[in-house]
Protein backbone atom coordinates (compact mmCIF):
# COMPACT_ATOMS: atom_id res chain seq x y z
CA UNK A 1 0.00 0.00 0.00
CA UNK A 2 1.63 3.28 -1.03
CA UNK A 3 1.64 5.89 1.85
CA UNK A 4 -0.66 9.30 1.39
CA UNK A 5 2.51 10.82 0.38
CA UNK A 6 3.54 8.41 -1.73
CA UNK A 7 3.54 8.69 -5.89
CA UNK A 8 0.51 6.93 -6.90
CA UNK A 9 -1.40 8.99 -4.53
CA UNK A 10 0.03 11.94 -6.43
CA UNK A 11 -0.57 11.03 -9.72
CA UNK A 12 -4.04 10.90 -8.62
CA UNK A 13 -4.65 13.82 -7.58
CA UNK A 14 -2.36 15.72 -10.38
CA UNK A 15 -5.17 13.18 -12.65
CA UNK A 16 -8.33 15.10 -11.03
CA UNK A 17 -7.27 18.50 -11.40
CA UNK A 18 -8.57 19.07 -14.46
CA UNK A 19 -11.82 18.40 -13.44
CA UNK A 20 -14.86 17.88 -10.67
CA UNK A 21 -14.37 19.37 -7.41
CA UNK A 22 -10.69 19.67 -7.81
CA UNK A 23 -11.09 22.55 -10.52
CA UNK A 24 -10.73 26.03 -10.39
CA UNK A 25 -14.71 27.40 -11.18
CA UNK A 26 -15.02 31.00 -12.38
CA UNK A 27 -17.83 33.40 -10.66
CA UNK A 28 -19.76 33.48 -13.82
CA UNK A 29 -19.91 29.14 -14.27
CA UNK A 30 -20.85 28.69 -10.48
CA UNK A 31 -23.90 31.48 -11.41
CA UNK A 32 -24.79 30.45 -14.28
CA UNK A 33 -26.05 26.67 -12.65
CA UNK A 34 -29.04 26.36 -11.17
CA UNK A 35 -29.81 26.74 -7.95
CA UNK A 36 -26.30 28.41 -7.39
CA UNK A 37 -26.03 30.76 -4.14
CA UNK A 38 -22.96 32.63 -3.45
CA UNK A 39 -24.28 33.32 0.06
CA UNK A 40 -22.45 32.26 3.57
CA UNK A 41 -24.70 33.67 5.75
CA UNK A 42 -24.44 30.39 7.64
CA UNK A 43 -21.00 30.86 8.05
CA UNK A 44 -21.39 33.15 10.99
CA UNK A 45 -20.52 32.21 14.35
CA UNK A 46 -23.09 32.69 16.36
CA UNK A 47 -20.69 33.05 19.55
CA UNK A 48 -19.64 36.17 17.36
CA UNK A 49 -22.51 38.14 17.49
CA UNK A 50 -22.40 39.42 21.17
CA UNK A 51 -19.47 41.96 21.11
CA UNK A 52 -19.27 42.55 24.41
CA UNK A 53 -18.69 39.41 25.20
CA UNK A 54 -15.68 38.97 23.03
CA UNK A 55 -11.88 38.13 24.85
CA UNK A 56 -9.35 41.29 25.04
CA UNK A 57 -7.23 41.56 21.56
CA UNK A 58 -3.85 40.49 22.94
CA UNK A 59 -5.91 37.02 24.41
CA UNK A 60 -7.41 36.64 21.01
CA UNK A 61 -4.29 37.07 19.55
CA UNK A 62 -2.40 34.95 21.92
CA UNK A 63 -4.74 32.33 20.68
CA UNK A 64 -4.47 32.68 17.37
CA UNK A 65 -0.77 32.38 17.70
CA UNK A 66 -0.89 29.21 20.03
CA UNK A 67 -3.52 27.28 16.96
CA UNK A 68 -1.09 28.29 13.99
CA UNK A 69 1.59 26.92 16.12
CA UNK A 70 -0.17 23.35 16.42
CA UNK A 71 -1.04 23.48 12.46
CA UNK A 72 2.52 24.09 12.02
CA UNK A 73 3.49 21.04 13.94
CA UNK A 74 1.30 18.82 12.41
CA UNK A 75 2.43 19.96 8.93
CA UNK A 76 6.27 19.28 9.73
CA UNK A 77 5.18 15.83 11.35
CA UNK A 78 3.59 14.76 8.11
CA UNK A 79 6.16 16.24 6.40
CA UNK A 80 8.90 14.06 8.45
CA UNK A 81 5.96 10.25 8.50
CA UNK A 82 6.35 11.06 4.12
Amino acid sequence: MTPLGGKRRRRSRQCLCGRSAWRAYTREELLSRDKASLDVFWLKDSSMTDLDSLPEPDILLEEILENLGAAMENFAAVRQAS
